[in-house]
């Protein structure tokens, strides 16, 4: 493996001025993190990809965060790409039960103090659920997804239809603490 876990930097307490967690590629900050994401269980972390997951709580939450080096994505089609990659990304086993919301757009980085200089921008959003064919809802999820630097970051969290509201309130809450380096 080229790069492992040396390409990011962890710090155990953040303040206004020091992030809880670093991603060198991409260069994004994480100035909160969720609990499932204190200790991540990570992939292959390099320049061109890489993969940062939680495990899920006892609740079945799990928070996602992968990353890609290519090709600049047009503004107009920054939508449809979430719709698409978040399908390539999601377990397989679910697949056919996932129904995708409509796309909405955030602005990321709200609520960081790095916001004037490092703002991750308008982010194309997407909720998603978990559906059984009788209609039952089984699991709720979010994602999200932001272009710099050549880069495309997919974010996204999923659990259990019961905690629904928590899914979208922490993902939102993460992203408004985000930051680009």
């Amino acid at each position: 493996m080229l790069l492992f876990m040396t390409i990011m930097t962890v710090a155990l307490t953040g303040t206004d001025t020091e992030p809880v967690f670093v991603l060198d590629h991409p260069g994004v900050a994480f100035g909160s993190m969720p609990l499932e994401l204190e200790e991540p269980v990570t992939g292959n972390l390099n320049p061109e990809a890489g993969v940062m997951e939680s495990s899920p709580n006892a609740t079945g939450t799990e928070f996602h965060v992968m990353y890609w080096l290519e090709e600049p994505i047009d503004t107009g089609a920054r939508s449809q790409w979430l719709e698409e990659r978040l399908q390539t990304v999601l377990p397989p086993d679910i697949l056919p039960q996932i129904i995708l919301g409509s796309p909405d757009w955030m602005e990321g980085s709200v609520a960081s103090p790095q916001r004037e200089s490092g703002s991750l921008g308008l982010m194309p959003t997407l909720n998603f659920n978990i559906v059984e064919e009788n209609g039952a809802v089984l699991g709720a999820g979010r994602a999200a997804a932001f272009f710099r630097g050549g880069y495309s970051v997919l974010i996204y969290c999923i659990a259990p239809a019961s905690q629904s509201a928590f899914v979208r309130d922490n993902l939102d809450a993460m992203i408004s603490q985000m930051y680009l380096l």
